[in-house]
């Protein structure tokens, strides 16, 4: 199980930050590589605050939990 720490859709957190795409999160972790990430985000692999996510373009904030893996 991969967990990492990063909340979703275009939104802004509290302090008005934007998010980032989720795709590009799981790339900067070091997972993966953007493209095999959108595989991973549609095969709903991908799982943000407990929820499978398969939406292209979705974004996270750094107050989310983002899990891939078993659990």
């Amino acid at each position: 199980m991969t967990k990492f720490s990063n909340k979703s859709n275009s939104k802004e957190d509290k302090k008005g930050q934007t998010g980032i795409r989720l795709n590009r999160f799981i790339a900067h972790a070091g997972v993966c590589s953007r493209r095999d990430a959108d595989e991973l985000i549609a095969d709903g692999k991908i799982k943000v605050n407990g929820k499978v996510v398969t939406e292209m373009g979705h974004k996270v904030l750094p107050s989310d939990q983002i899990h891939y893996g078993k659990k």
